[in-house]
Order: structure tokens, then C-alpha cells, then sequence
């Protein structure tokens, strides 16, 4: 029962209070209006509102830059994976038994985890504290918004103060006089604790930025250092291998060659037209006899040696263009040398093919479908960059 009796006390005090702050916010947003009117009393500090500004300029700042490190970490990330797998592919065609295979499998994972140690120290001490820092800005905007609702309480009240002192009312002017202390005791509390906050807020974004700042670019110097050294014993590899290969024996030495199709099966025939013709000079044979040998193999007549491919003419250049405009009336080219367009399109302004053509008000052009003629320059106008 005592708890029952205690649930019927608190309910009606959580209606009481949510009809006053209900009515407090409707007289807030009706002192805003009188404000806006012109009607309502507003002094606001010059040097506090820069301070605000200034606060939210800090706010975008910091935002853009932590959203930006987060890209930048996860393209490092990407080109860590990526890093792996292009060294995975050099050690397949890099065989064991090559010069110092063992040194160049070791420095192309060295390579990788250069990558990977990077991205962990960035997101452990950039993205980390970028994203605590961001995390503060919520808290001072709740504080200037609560600034500005004890400004509001403060000029309501002092409305209702001098209105009640108009009309004389002694106990009026009393309750008031009392309502309009309290606010604006909470209003300097609240406005001196803003006063403080912002402009230390402010200036200490130089210390975080320069002290954050310098460590990535500390952790991107020691990468690229230790980078640039395991890639110059990697080329030391590389050369020891190209070394190794001009110092060998001919018959070590491998060769390749890449030939046209039709190039490969001409050397083809032709060796076997070798061979067959040794034999017939073995036997006493003429060059004038049957080809036996050969016509067994399904080479009737002598290789030929096949005719060289002709290389592709070059396309004629483009005329070059000279700017572009849009169109802004639609245009019935009147012959057969104009073009036709609607509202919207584009057109690629050419040099005239003929300078002799040239007319003042007329252009030659080239639509998006290719086809090139005149056009009036009034139903145009030119795309700004």
C-alpha cells in the first residue's frame, strides 16, 4: 500500500513537469519570435558569437579530417593486400635454385609487413585520436545550446518584469523580479563557463594537430626508409641474377623467341627441305628430281617465305575542338550543310574547313551523333568551366 500511495504521488509531479517544461520551451520559442519580430529585447556579445563561429568552423575541420584518414587507412589496407599478393606472384616465378632466392623470398615479405605494421600504428595513433577529438565537439555544442535557452529565459523574464511594473502590481512585480534573478544567475553561470571553454578549446586544437601530425608523418618516414632499403636489395637480387645470366655458357643461356604463327611454320618447312635435300645429296641425286622424300611429308613446292603483314594506316586526326556550348532554343538547320538540335543538347565548336565560309553569328560544329554542320550561335551558349 505505501508503495502504491508513493506511485500516486510521483505521477502527478512527472505530469506537473512535463507541462512546465513543455510551457517553458512554448515561451522560449515565443521570445525567439518576438526576437525575430523585432519586438523582443536581443544584446548578443560580438566577441562570443566569433568565438562560436569559430567553434563550428574547428568542428568541420576536424570532422573532414578524421573522415579522410579513415580513407586513407583503409587505401593503405588495400594496397597492404595487394602488396602480398604481387610478391606471392614474384616468388612463383622466381625459382629456388636462382641466386639468393632465399633473400629475395625474405625481403618481398618484409615488404608486406612494412605495409601492415604502417596500418596498424596509423589506426592506433592517427585515426584513434582524431576520432576521441571528434567526440568532444557533441558535448560543447549541447553546452552553447543550453547558453542560448538561459539567454532566452533571461530576456522573457525581463519582458514580463517591466510589463508587470506597468501595471503596478506590487506582488506581480515581486514573483517577476524573483523569476528574472534566477535566470539570469543561470544564464551568467552558464555564459562564463562558454566563455571559457570555446576560446581554450580553440587554441588548443595547434598543440593536437602539430603533436598528432607529427607522429604519422614520423611512422610514413620510417616506412618509405625501410621501403627504399629492401627494395634496394631486392635490385641487388635482380642484378646478381642478370650477372649471373651474361657470365654463363652459351649452351646455358635460354632464348626466347616470339614469332608470327605463320613465320614459325616457315622455319618449320624449311628445315625439313633441309633435311631432305642432305639426303638426296648422300644418294647422288639431282636438284632436278623428284621430290619424293618431300612429297611423303605434304611439302610439294619449296618453302615460301610469307609476305610481311601490312601495318595499319593511321586515322586522320580529329579536328581539334575549340569549346563547347549548349543549347538553349532548338535550331531547323535550313540546309543541308546545318545542323538540327534541340534544347539541352551540346555541340563541339570546330574550325571552319573553309575560312572563307566564316560568317559573323554562325559557327561550325560537331554534334554528340558525329554529324558536323553550321549553326546559328544565338540558340547557344557557352558551357562556364
Amino acid at each position: 500500500l505505501r508503495h502504491l500511495a508513493l506511485c500516486n504521488m510521483e505521477q502527478p509531479q512527472k505530469s506537473k513537469g512535463f507541462f512546465a517544461n513543455a510551457r517553458k520551451q512554448l515561451s522560449r520559442q515565443q521570445e525567439k519570435l518576438m526576437q525575430k519580430l523585432g519586438k523582443g529585447e536581443h544584446e548578443e556579445d560580438a566577441e562570443y558569437q566569433q568565438d562560436v563561429e569559430n567553434f563550428n568552423t574547428q568542428c568541420a575541420h576536424a570532422t573532414r579530417l578524421h573522415k579522410e584518414s579513415m580513407n586513407y587507412l583503409r587505401a593503405l589496407t588495400a594496397l597492404a593486400a595487394a602488396s602480398k599478393s604481387f610478391g606471392d606472384a614474384i616468388k612463383t616465378v622466381y625459382d629456388p635454385e636462382w641466386t639468393n632466392s632465399d633473400g629475395v623470398y625474405t625481403s618481398l615479405d618484409a615488404t608486406h609487413e612494412l605495409y601492415s605494421d604502417l596500418a596498424d600504428k596509423l589506426q592506433d595513433e592517427l585515426v584513434k585520436p582524431l576520432e576521441a577529438y571528434s567526440h568532444h565537439f557533441p558535448g560543447i555544442r549541447s553546452r552553447i545550446a543550453k547558453r542560448d535557452r538561459k539567454r532566452l529565459d533571461v530576456d522573457r523574464t525581463k519582458r514580463a518584469l517591466e510589463s508587470a511594473r506597468e501595471k503596478g502590481s506590487d506582488t506581480k512585480v515581486q514573483q517577476s523580479q524573483e523569476q528574472y534573478d534566477a535566470a539570469l544567475q543561470q544564464f551568467e553561470t552558464i555564459n562564463q563557463e562558454c566563455r571559457d571553454m570555446l576560446p581554450s578549446f580553440h587554441s588548443g586544437r595547434v598543440t593536437f594537430y602539430a603533436s598528432t601530425l607529427q607522429t604519422y608523418c614520423a611512422h610514413e618516414s620510417v616506412f618509405h626508409g625501410a621501403c627504399q632499403s629492401t627494395l634496394e636489395q631486392l635490385r641487388s637480387d635482380f642484378d646478381a641474377l642478370l650477372d649471373q645470366c651474361a657470365t654463363a655458357t652459351p649452351g646455358n643461356q635460354a632464348a626466347v623467341l616470339i614469332l608470327d604463327p605463320a613465320e614459325a611454320d616457315y622455319i618449320a618447312d624449311t628445315e625439313i627441305h633441309a633435311v631432305v635435300k642432305a639426303g638426296r645429296q648422300e644418294q647422288g641425286m639431282d636438284d632436278e628430281d623428284d621430290y619424293s622424300e618431300a612429297n611423303a611429308l605434304g611439302l610439294d613446292d619449296p618453302p615460301q617465305r610469307p609476305a610481311p603483314v601490312p601495318k595499319p594506316k593511321p586515322r586522320a586526326r580529329q579536328p581539334q575542338s575549340l569549346e563547347t556550348r549548349t543549347v538553349t532554343h532548338p535550331y531547323n538547320g535550313q540546309d543541308e550543310d546545318e545542323l538540327t538540335f534541340d534544347t539541352g543538347m551540346t555541340v563541339e565548336v570546330l574550325p571552319f574547313p573553309d575560312p572563307e565560309d566564316e560568317e559573323e553569328g554562325w559557327a561550325y560544329g560537331r554534334l554528340d551523333t558525329g554529324k558536323c554542320g553550321l549553326f546559328p550561335l544565338n540558340h547557344t551558349a557557352p558551357i562556364s568551366s
